[in-house]
């Protein structure tokens, strides 16, 4: 299992080797946001935290704190746009051929 600190040059070692490209882009969210949305029953379906108390309690030991990402010059706050307009704005920023494509279960 990949730690923290070492999945950004895992992440580069397992892909450039063979002629990858790896760009990171942030994602970022106000922490009411998440606390927001955190209970919605649509992240069962990906597996994801589901528990305020949990998700408070992981802030408070400071274990979400990860390493700075490298600048690929793209910051998106998902606050302020919907899955597929995430995947437009990443597409066209690193001008992808063929655009986003759109996993419709977001829709």
């Amino acid at each position: 299992m990949m730690s923290h600190s070492s999945f950004i040059q895992d992440t580069l070692d397992a892909v450039e080797p063979f002629g990858g490209k790896v760009r990171f882009i942030e994602l970022v969210c106000p922490i009411d946001e998440l606390e927001r949305r955190i209970e919605n029953p649509s992240r069962a379906e990906f597996n994801k935290l589901r528990s305020l108390e949990s998700f408070r309690k992981i802030r408070q030991s400071k274990k979400h704190i990860y390493p700075k990402l490298p600048n690929s010059g793209l910051i998106i706050d998902t606050s302020e746009m919907n899955p597929q307009e995430a995947a437009r704005k990443i597409s066209e920023f690193f001008s992808l051929d063929g655009g986003a494509s759109v996993d419709r279960r977001f829709e």
